[in-house]
């Protein structure tokens, strides 16, 4: 510990010098989270310090290998004696695969809401002898398509013994069957029940994070509470009984019960199949008319993300605090027809104008000071609606929507491109077709002035090899506030897109490759002109060994930005490509490394920006107890070559930051397990800029170059 910390205190004093070689930059940082402010600042370095950069840089990279030497020497350490200990915690090997899962299909955003999913089913996994379609199709990376065909053989061969067995079904990706394995459990098939579960459990789950720096807010006191930011939720379950609740309080925030949430479900395989009081989500066809806020966007599987599976209800137990809905909702199962309605009456955050009228919806989700708290619960919106959806056949299904909004108070007509009034009505038509190898999906959606429509299409060629294409296509004036579908913004709003990608599986590795072209047909509140552009990735994964891994990918995009020169409004060509180099490696069945090179390279007009990062990742794992670390050095020369790096975090919490600017970032997280009924999970993570007076802006300011937190949270479960 004490050679630690001393190359710790080395490194720091070393970056530290170079403070006063370098020019100032003033910077602004911040940590992604779920409805945190975005804060944009843009700053350049001028070209006569790019022989200063380039010392700093060097002074980076060495101090980068000096400290994975130093993180090396620990692993070999622990490796020499890793025998005595007890087996890995299969559990934390689960995890880093849905971590690196999630990092390839959420690309720049956070979701929470997501690893709850997953979360959720690491402890309660599916039957699958006795499973339904929607039970299956729950998890997000499964084709319908599969999910059909490994029921269709369950059910000719009255149930599996072992999991292995559904290798022997045709035309499924390996890839997914190894997915799906930890999800999964074994028992004898039950042929006329209809319970779900006969799982009881109770489940507590609390949280706390601390900024250990002082923002402005806190020091002026315009923020009313405390630093302390807690999550305190408690889920249970009792036959198809499943009930959930949390309470949520930001750091600065007063009130300790700040956001709160509640649902009671009951789920069975009878004609009620589904009844959900209290908070919720809804999950339609492809996202055009409604679905929940969490999604899955353009990644490194380039045919499975296009198509939406939904799940229908879904209850609600996430502390975002937008877009959800709070009342009722039930399914009616008729076999071949499921009816289902819903009903939700909620308080929704607004700016409201002097007359009363909605100018914009607040989605932040802090109340910290008194004008955030004058937005909150401002105006209140009603939903209800129903839909129908029909099993023709195991190869063809068709279900209809048609549900209404209505607000309290009426929206502030700004633009062609902003909510006006206070009641909306959507009707939507989404379908499913299998056919062999051939399948589509696609929803139209029709908000009473203009329709919304994505097609899908798959070609699975071999066992192989799958080929997709989308064709979406999305009105100006389609005003729709819980839609999320797919493309290059999820409004569903003035877009217009192809998108066709390649997934190709060889014994000299497996390859992803997509593109898509895009354009924005009518100026926006984003361009003041028509727009256009087009994204395309390459992604190469090889299997060198059972032991070590290598990942390749390649991501550019370009797109049309607005661009003001000699006062004169127009559009220009941005480009962002990103290099990434992966390298995963298994020391031992306990302690496992990873090492990332990323290069990001920013063009507009005659501006070119550039950008660095690599990143060391430690992983010691045993049964009751693991030890997570990861270093990153950092060198963007603004936040436009910012580059996201993805992190380990706390059961159930993600962590996406965009770093920028001149440092490195270290973190840690250790979690034990004292019984098999608690554990208890630590993390310490710190950001260090040598060049920036001050992170942050506005009342998020803090003071120095440091940014530190740590948090702490602990699982009971009963």
């Amino acid at each position: 510990m004490k050679l630690i910390l001393s190359k710790y205190s080395e490194l720091k004093l070393i970056l530290g010098k170079l403070n006063s070689n370098v020019c100032h930059i003033e910077g602004v940082s911040f940590t992604t989270e779920i409805s945190q402010e975005l804060i944009v600042s843009r700053f350049f370095i001028s070209k006569q310090n790019a022989s200063i950069q380039n010392d700093k840089f060097r002074y980076a990279v060495t101090n980068y290998f000096h400290f994975c030497s130093l993180l090396l020497s620990i692993i070999f350490t622990l490796f020499s004696f890793s025998n005595s200990f007890a087996q890995v915690d299969s559990t934390e090997i689960l995890n880093d695969k849905i971590f690196q899962y999630l990092e390839d299909a959420t690309e720049d955003q956070d979701d929470s809401q997501l690893y709850e999913l997953f979360d959720e089913l690491i402890s309660n996994p599916i039957d699958i002898n006795n499973a339904t379609l929607d039970e299956i199709l729950v998890l997000p990376f499964i084709p319908t398509k599969s999910a059909k065909r490994i029921l269709r053989y369950i059910k000719k061969d009255k149930g599996i013994k072992t999991f292995d067995e559904l290798k022997q079904i045709k035309n499924i990706d390996p890839n997914i069957l190894l997915l799906l394995k930890p999800f999964v459990k074994i028992s004898p098939r039950k042929l006329k029940s209809k319970k779900i579960s006969k799982a009881t459990y109770v489940k507590i789950r609390s949280r706390f994070i601390n900024d250990i720096q002082d923002k402005k807010g806190f020091i002026d006191k315009k923020y009313l509470g405390d630093k302390l930011k807690s999550y305190q939720r408690v889920k249970a379950s009792y036959n198809n009984f499943k009930f959930g609740g949390l309470i949520e309080k930001d750091a600065g925030e007063k009130s300790h019960t700040d956001f709160y949430s509640g649902y009671l479900q009951y789920h069975s395989k009878g004609i009620l199949n589904n009844f959900i009081v209290g908070d919720y989500v809804f999950e339609f066809g492809q996202g055009l008319a409604v679905w929940s806020p969490y999604a899955f966007s353009k990644g490194s599987d380039a045919t499975s993300s296009i198509s939406k599976r939904a799940r229908n209800f879904i209850s609600y137990s996430s502390s975002d605090e937008n877009n959800f809905f709070r009342g009722g909702a039930s399914i009616v199962n008729f076999g071949l027809i499921k009816l289902s309605a819903f009903y939700s009456q909620n308080n929704i955050d607004a700016t409201l104008d002097d007359d009363l009228t909605v100018s914009n919806l607040y989605i932040a989700g802090y109340h910290r000071t008194e004008n955030e708290i004058l937005k909150k619960d401002n105006i209140s919106s009603k939903s209800y609606g129903a839909s129908i959806r029909l099993d023709l056949s195991e190869t063809f299904d068709i279900s209809f929507l048609h549900y209404k909004t209505d607000f309290d108070k009426p929206f502030t007509y700004q633009d062609g491109f902003s909510l006006a009034g206070d009641n909306f009505s959507f009707t939507s038509a989404a379908y499913n077709f299998y056919l062999n190898n051939i399948s589509a999906s696609g929803e139209f959606s029709y908000n009473g002035i203009s329709v919304a429509s994505v097609n899908n299409l798959y070609f699975n060629i071999s066992k192989a090899l799958t080929f997709a294409t989308s064709v979406r296509s999305y009105s100006r004036n389609y005003f729709n506030i819980y839609s999320n579908g797919f493309g290059e913004k999820s409004s569903t709003q003035n877009e217009l897109g192809l998108y066709a990608g390649i997934k190709w599986r060889t014994e000299y590795g497996k390859f992803n490759v997509y593109y898509d072209l895009f354009k924005h047909p009518y100026s926006s509140f984003a361009s003041n002109l028509p727009a256009s552009g087009n994204d395309f990735l390459f992604d190469y994964k090889y299997k060198i060994d059972k032991n070590i891994q290598i990942n390749f990918k390649f991501k550019q995009e370009t797109k049309e930005v607005n661009f003001k020169l000699d006062e004169i409004n127009s559009i220009t060509d941005q480009t962002k490509s990103n290099y990434r180099l992966d390298l995963g490696y298994k020391l031992s069945k306990n302690i496992y490394g990873r090492n990332r090179i990323e290069y990001v390279n920013y063009n507009l007009v005659d501006f070119n920006e550039h950008g660095f990062l690599t990143f060391q990742d430690v992983k010691i794992l045993f049964d009751n107890y693991s030890f997570i670390g990861r270093i990153i050095f950092f060198d963007t020369e603004s936040y436009n070559s910012r580059i996201y790096e993805f992190e380990n975090n706390h059961r159930g919490l993600l962590t996406n930051i965009p770093m920028f600017g001149n440092g490195f970032r270290w973190y840690f997280i250790f979690n034990v397990q004292p019984i098999k009924q608690l554990k208890i999970s630590a993390r310490y993570s710190e950001t260090y800029k040598p060049n920036i007076k001050s992170f942050s802006s506005g009342l998020s300011e803090i003071n120095g170059n440091v940014n530190n937190r740590f948090s702490l949270q602990v699982d009971f479960t009963l």
